[in-house]
């Protein structure tokens, strides 16, 4: 399952998502639904958060030690809480 594939799934079963991605300010789900980007991810507060495409130059700084980080990039070596797929 793609990770875009996950968050639709996670939204869609009642999860709180969010995203963050500079390329998109919103994206239309499937079900007419459309999500809006973050502009402060910090205030978000994941209690999981799933990198699956890390942009250059993208910034990290707002994901806590606190948070779970599920890495599909496997280059983010430097968040300790990370996960690897």
């Amino acid at each position: 399952m793609s990770p875009t594939c996950a968050n639709r799934r996670l939204f869609e079963a009642g999860a709180n998502v969010g995203y963050v991605d500079p390329h998109f300010e919103k994206v239309t789900l499937p079900n007419g639904v459309v999500m809006e980007g973050l502009t402060d991810p910090s205030e978000f507060n994941a209690d999981l958060v799933l990198l699956h495409t890390r942009h250059a130059g993208s910034d990290l700084s707002w994901v806590t030690p606190a948070q779970l980080v599920l890495d599909a990039t496997y280059r983010n070596a430097e968040l300790p809480q990370s996960v690897l797929l």
